[in-house]
């Protein structure tokens, strides 16, 4: 049983949070830097349930980010919150409300959350970690090549970024890998 819990309605591009203890709502991006904002605004690792449901894949790398970090986390069917919500009389459907009724649903429901040994918490960080590395290594060679006027250093940060890219993959497959390999 937790003191706090937290509702996170993810989309493709943005994460809809609520703290349920003093309903803060705040929104940011899905991407690493949306990440950054969100596990500076979470209360200390541990202390919380966070909640999220399942959503196509585009919860998984804010749930190996949360993981990472030490947060509690459970991923939930969309149809039990669903079901939910209209239990206690929620029809309206908004990525703001959404996100308080997961909380509210991981308050009541007490799902169960993720665990990882720490062989594979170790490895999960471990990942996350390369994976932001190559990302600020492609953004400083993309804000390279806005500047870059020789042919030749052109096609290096081309062949350089396209390299990166291909990396960032491999790695996001091994980041999905491990999650999913949590029931």
């Amino acid at each position: 049983m937790f003191d706090l819990y937290v509702g996170i309605d993810v989309a493709k591009e943005s994460l809809d949070v609520c703290l349920l203890v003093d309903s803060k709502r705040f929104s940011t991006s899905n991407d690493s830097k949306g990440f950054v904002q969100l596990l500076k605004a979470l209360p200390t690792p541990g202390s919380c349930l966070v909640v999220l449901e399942a959503t196509g894949g585009y919860q998984r790398a804010v749930v190996a980010e949360l993981v990472a970090s030490g947060h509690q986390v459970a991923v939930v069917n969309p149809r039990q919150v669903r079901d939910f919500a209209r239990g206690l009389g929620f029809l309206a459907k908004t990525d703001r409300l959404d996100a308080e009724v997961i909380a509210r649903f991981g308050q009541q429901a007490q799902p169960r959350s993720l665990e990882k040994s720490s062989g594979i918490q170790q490895e999960l960080q471990q990942l996350m970690t390369r994976r932001r590395q190559l990302i600020d290594l492609r953004t400083a060679e993309t804000n390279r090549l806005e500047t870059a006027t020789t042919k030749s250093v052109v096609k290096s940060l081309l062949s350089m970024i396209e390299q990166l890219e291909k990396k960032i993959r491999q790695i996001e497959k091994e980041i999905s890998r491990l999650v999913e390999s949590d029931e």
